[in-house]
């Protein structure tokens, strides 16, 4: 977690975004950032890796808009409507890489019996374990 940031693997996680999906706080979509990429790389890369460097993120790229979706036409209660967050592009792309480190040593951390959180694990791996312990041993 505490390797630098490269700026091959912010292109990776840019372009890994669906282009028009949902866009960020300023109505931009992934696709802005994509089809702009050789005009915008150099002080979006800036943004991120600095953050990755000193931990502080500028107000405007930490705010996070809500915007509430009805599903039905008559509303009754709070469930009635989808939550939908639009959140800038920089943040889509911090969040995104801190996963992704996450996810590359949480199988230094998890033990090999843990059979949840993993990518590729299944609580029934256990269970189905379990049953084959006890059937051998009547």
């Amino acid at each position: 977690m505490i390797r630098p940031i490269i700026v091959d693997e912010l292109h990776k996680v840019m372009f890994s975004f669906k282009d028009d999906k949902a866009s960020d706080l300023e109505g931009f979509f992934a696709k802005f950032f994509k089809v702009s990429w050789d005009i915008v790389a150099n002080e979006f890369s800036s943004t991120v890796i600095n953050f990755f460097r000193c931990g502080r993120l500028f107000r405007e790229t930490n705010a996070t808009t809500l915007a509430l979706v009805p599903k039905k036409e008559v509303l009754m209660s709070v469930n009635d409507f989808r939550p939908i967050s639009c959140y800038n592009m920089v943040y889509k792309c911090i969040s995104n890489i801190l996963t992704n480190q996450i996810n590359d040593s949480l199988g230094d951390v998890v033990d090999q019996t843990q059979s949840t959180f993993l990518l590729g694990r299944r609580i029934n791996d256990n269970l189905l374990m379990a049953q084959e312990i006890f059937c051998n041993y009547h």
